[in-house]
Parts: C-alpha cells; sequence; structure tokens
C-alpha cells in the first residue's frame, strides 16, 4: 500500500509492476532503473524513483517471497493454483489490494464531504 500511496499510480498498475524490468516495453509495468539520470522519452507514465520509492521496493525484498512483483503475498490458505488475471502464486490481486485499502479507511474514519 506504501507503493500505491507514495507514486499515486492506480492499483492495477502497482499489482503488475515488476523487479525486472531493464528497459520500456509495450503492456509492461515495471521499474527502469536510469543509471545516468538523464530524461528518457518513453510512452506511457514515467514517475521518478525517489529515495522513499527505492526504500519501498528494497523492503520489498525482506519477505524472502521468490516473486516477480514487487506488490506481493503469501496466500493464507493453499489455492488452486495461479489466481484470476494473475501470472504467479504470490502475486496480488488488484481488486484485493483495493478491498485492503477500503477495510483502513473505514477502519481510521475517512469519510467523504
Amino acid at each position: 500500500m506504501a507503493l500505491t500511496l507514495e507514486t499515486t499510480h492506480a492499483i492495477n498498475e502497482i499489482c503488475r509492476i515488476k523487479y525486472n524490468l531493464r528497459s520500456p516495453r509495450d503492456n509492461r509495468c515495471g521499474i527502469v532503473w536510469n543509471e545516468d539520470k538523464q530524461p528518457v522519452m518513453v510512452d506511457g507514465v514515467k514517475i521518478p524513483v525517489t529515495q522513499s520509492i527505492f526504500d519501498i521496493v528494497q523492503m520489498s525484498y525482506t519477505d524472502r517471497i521468490r516473486c516477480p512483483y514487487i506488490v506481493h503475498m503469501k496466500p493464507i490458505q493453499r489455492q488452486r493454483g495461479v489466481a484470476k488475471d494473475c501470472d504467479h502464486i504470490y502475486q496480488v490481486q488488484s481488486h484485493y489490494l483495493s478491498k485492503q485499502f477500503s477495510k483502513i479507511r473505514d477502519k481510521v474514519g475517512v469519510v467523504r464531504e
């Protein structure tokens, strides 16, 4: 959730960001590390990788779950395979993340005006 708040990207995009994207590709979401820090023109949305985003990505490595996606989780119960709209067993579905945001929003009392 921290990555979504920091980047302000949509949940669908956040759930598809991979660690290993080395260059921009069509229909792929990921962090492309720009070593020389010079602007590069690519199609799609581009955000700078701030120290905060870098820290969030590094923290996602600490759970020792081997998954190509930055946003991932180990299933609570054994599943019958890969979930719909996913290509890895530990990938988080966007509707699950959206439901978790809603639960936290309701718990802390955020209301629309």
